[in-house]
């Protein structure tokens, strides 16, 4: 059997999207081997190209010579199946299908990307509304196309229902949560640092929101030192510079470093859809998270109150379960946690029987 992987470039490993992505292909690859097959995309940078995309109901990167060269691999590799990396290359999906009606196509939610859209215009103004029709239009498409879908979690699922409604007949629905590479050396002791809280991000709209938030009224009223890294996340130390309590470092070449570092990790994350990369990666290196409902989607409530983990939404909350944790060092359960259900080792066996059922 031979299976076409598309999806967008991942090679910047500094952003949680692109590490799940990345994973994602690397399975594949050990799965399928030399029958695997996979066309890139990349990502445009000029503004007018990106807006002329989203403005004839195109993705991002999509081209005519792109299209040819993807039927030329379907036909050349004798493709049987097609993975597709997300859910907003609808109308190639579409194009697809209709040429080669016999193929498979599989495609991954890394979110319901209209309701991803929707909250990105709450926070970062009205000008990002000119992106949506595209979205809701390739992601439409995706669902009416796509022969087998992928979510992340139990709350993308009822939500690809209520709004997909009328499209979904036929269609095979599974879940699979984020799953990532193990990366976790136990060999490693957790060393001293000179702050006490850690929070990893790229400067993307939602962890600038929350992190913004979380400066402004949580870390005025604890005691110790936060750390804020993250691709982007430099702009911003001038609007915080005057902090004493604040280390905004932003982008760094190896963020496992700070992994085995004497830290809590906090994600005050209050807008997004699908799974958090950075909620698994810190239950991977065994770390003690505080952090918001929606930081914790996918992820058993009730296992991580268990496991030293707080689920705080406000800014009081925050302030009483941080004073009351300080600084648990290791949590052996956590790591047990993402061992027993977001590890590659757990997962690839259900996506293997997804692709080939």
């Amino acid at each position: 059997m031979n299976v076409l992987y598309i999806g967008y470039d991942f090679s910047d490993n500094k952003v949680g999207g692109n590490i799940g992505r990345k994973n994602h292909y690397k399975v594949l690859k050990e799965l399928y081997g030399k029958n695997l097959y996979e066309v890139i995309i990349e990502l445009r940078k000029n503004t007018k190209d990106i807006l002329k995309d989203y403005l004839t109901l195109s993705f991002n990167g999509q081209t005519k010579e792109l299209n040819q060269k993807i039927f030329k691999v379907i036909k050349a590799k004798k493709i049987d199946k097609i993975v597709f990396d997300g859910s907003t290359f609808g109308n190639l999906v579409k194009k697809i299908k209709r040429k080669y009606p016999n193929k498979e196509i599989i495609t991954f939610f890394h979110n319901i990307e209209r309701n991803y859209f929707k909250e990105r215009i709450k926070v970062e103004g009205i000008t990002r509304y000119i992106l949506l029709p595209s979205v809701i239009y390739n992601e439409s498409l995706c669902v009416k196309y796509s022969d087998k879908l992928i979510l992340l979690n139990k709350r993308d699922i009822k939500e690809l229902e209520k709004i997909y409604d009328n499209k979904l007949e036929n269609k095979k629905i599974y879940e699979i949560p984020i799953y990532l590479e193990d990366r976790y050396d136990p060999t490693i002791e957790l060393k001293k640092c000179d702050y006490d809280y850690l929070f990893i991000g790229s400067g993307f709209y939602a962890n600038i929101h929350g992190i913004s938030w979380f400066i402004e009224n949580v870390l005025p009223n604890i005691e110790g030192k936060l750390l804020v890294i993250g691709k982007g996340m430099e702009i911003l130390r001038e609007k915080y510079k005057e902090s004493e309590k604040l280390e905004i470092k932003g982008t760094v070449e190896n963020i496992d470093k700070y992994y085995y570092e004497d830290n809590i990790v906090v994600s005050p994350i209050f807008y997004g859809s699908g799974m958090k990369t950075k909620t698994i990666e810190a239950l991977m290196f065994n770390k003690t998270i505080i952090g918001t409902s929606e930081a914790f989607i996918g992820i058993n409530i009730d296992r991580l109150s268990q496991n030293n983990c707080c689920v705080c939404n406000t800014k009081e909350s925050f302030i009483k379960n941080i004073n009351k944790i300080k600084k648990i060092k290791n949590n052996n359960k956590n790591r047990k946690l993402y061992e027993e259900k977001y590890s590659n080792r757990v997962n690839i066996k259900l996506l293997k029987e997804i692709i080939e059922c």
